[in-house]
C-alpha cells in the first residue's frame, strides 16, 4: 500500500513526533509512505509516475487535501510579467521532468529551513483561488487514478483527515470544493473509494485530545484515523 499527502499523513507532530496514523495501519501488507510536509497533489503525481517505474503497490491511499491551496497561492501570487513568465518556464520543466521538479523542491525547501522564502505567494484567498486549487487537485487526482487504471491497481483511496475544525462541521471555505472534485472523481472510477475519515468519529471520540494544532494530530488521534482506515481498505 503507498500512501500520498502532506504533513498530516507525515510523521514528526505532536506527542508522537517519529509515528503518524500510516504506522497504525492494520494490513498484512508492506506500507511505503511517501507523504512529505508542505506538498500538494502535484507532488505525489510526480513521486507516483516515478516509482510506478520500479514496482507497483496494490492500493493507493490518497490523502492530499489541506495543502492543495498552496498551489493556486503561488500561481495568483506572481503580478510581475516577467516573473510570471519565468515562473510559467519553470512550470513547464517541472510537469516534464521529474528531475528538474525534484530539484527544485530541494534547493526551496533549503531555503526554507534558512529562513528565506523563495516562494511568491497571494494572501488574499477567493472563490478563485479555490477553484484553481480544486481543479488543479482535481486533474492531479484523475492522473494518478489513471496511472493506477493502466497498472492494474484497482484500489484507489482517496481519504479526508479529520481536523479540529471539520469534527466540529465547521468546514473551511476550501472544503467544499474539494468535495464536488472527488464526488465526480467517484463518480467516474467504479474502482475510487472515498473515506471522509470524521464520518466515523462518535461524541465520545471527538471529546478526546485529538490534536496539537487546528491541523496536526496527537498519538491518540493518529490511533484513531489508522484504525478507521483499515476498517474500511479491510472492509
Amino acid at each position: 500500500i503507498w500512501i500520498f499527502g502532506g504533513s498530516t499523513s507525515n510523521k514528526g507532530f505532536c506527542d508522537s513526533k517519529k509515528l503518524s496514523w500510516v504506522d497504525f495501519l492494520e494490513t498484512k501488507l508492506k506500507v511505503k509512505n511517501f507523504s512529505k510536509n508542505g506538498v500538494y497533489s502535484n507532488y505525489s503525481l510526480n513521486i507516483l509516475h516515478h516509482q510506478l517505474q520500479y514496482e507497483k503497490p496494490e492500493a493507493i491511499i490518497w490523502a492530499n487535501k489541506v495543502n492543495e491551496i498552496l498551489y493556486s497561492k503561488r500561481q495568483e501570487g506572481i503580478k510581475n510579467v516577467f516573473l510570471k513568465n519565468i515562473q510559467s518556464i519553470k512550470k513547464t520543466f517541472k510537469s516534464n521532468s521529474v528531475f528538474f521538479y525534484f530539484s527544485d523542491e530541494i534547493i526551496l525547501r533549503i531555503f526554507d529551513k534558512l529562513g528565506f522564502n523563495l516562494r511568491i505567494e497571494n494572501s488574499d484567498l477567493s472563490n478563485k483561488t479555490y477553484s484553481i486549487a480544486s481543479n488543479n487537485f482535481y486533474k492531479n487526482s484523475k492522473k494518478a487514478i489513471e496511472l493506477a487504471k493502466i497498472n492494474n491497481i484497482y484500489k484507489f483511496y482517496i481519504v479526508s483527515l479529520f481536523n479540529e475544525k471539520n469534527i466540529k462541521n465547521k468546514e473551511n471555505v476550501f472544503f467544499q470544493y474539494y468535495m464536488d472534485k472527488v464526488f465526480k472523481l467517484t463518480n467516474e472510477y467504479n474502482f475510487v473509494k472515498f473515506i471522509n475519515t470524521k464520518n466515523f468519529l462518535n461524541q465520545n471520540d471527538k471529546e478526546k485530545i485529538l490534536f496539537c494544532d487546528p491541523m496536526h494530530q496527537t498519538l491518540e488521534g493518529k490511533i484513531l484515523t489508522g484504525k478507521i482506515i483499515s476498517k474500511e481498505i479491510n472492509d
